[in-house]
């Protein structure tokens, strides 16, 4: 192991000794040896603070109702935000992502018939928005996750993109049937 990752993985083995240790005693009396940086138990039951018992100066504030902080459905396609390489490669991830639901599902469509293959490349594109909706208005309540106007355009055209496909690829296989 590295410098760097050793002493995180011994503190997770202690942290692990110190539960079992502390399920078999009921306190913590037996880390003050160790002398750790801070030490919170948690007894408290009453209030917004729990006590750093180990220096005593790092207590915690635990509110009392939780906010996402942005909670924004939908945010307007990436006026915020740098466009750097970790936007090109979302971007690349969101069209790509939705070009094999385009293309399977013109696919099924096509392959269920009557009015379902008329407008099989509307209704696969159609489903394909709806899904990035869906996706995206969820993601507006994941706190590590924003939700994105631009994800739902491009997941869309990713969509259209796999249809479009299926069609080149039904006309060619239609044409090298007929000759």
């Amino acid at each position: 192991m590295g410098k760097v990752s050793e002493p995180y993985a011994i503190r997770c083995q202690d942290a692990e000794f110190h539960f079992d240790r502390w399920v078999q005693v009921q306190n913590f009396s037996f880390v003050n040896k160790e002398k750790p940086f801070v030490l919170y138990v948690f007894d408290e039951e009453v209030g917004e603070r729990a006590f750093d018992h180990a220096s005593g100066n790092n207590h915690l504030k635990i509110p009392s109702r939780m906010h996402i902080l942005k909670k924004k459905i939908l945010f307007p396609a990436r006026t915020a935000f740098k466009f750097d390489r970790s936007f090109y490669v979302d971007s690349i991830i969101n069209l790509l992502g939705f070009i094999p639901l385009g293309f399977i599902l013109s696919a099924t469509f096509v392959k269920i018939g009557g009015t379902f293959e008329k407008h099989d490349f509307l209704i696969a594109v159609s489903f394909c928005f709806a899904v990035s909706l869906i996706i995206e208005i969820f993601q507006a309540w994941i706190p590590s996750r924003h939700s994105d106007m631009l994800d739902v355009i491009l997941n869309t055209f990713g969509a259209l993109v796999g249809a479009i496909m299926y069609r080149f690829l039904i006309l060619r296989i239609n044409r090298k049937r007929a000759l």
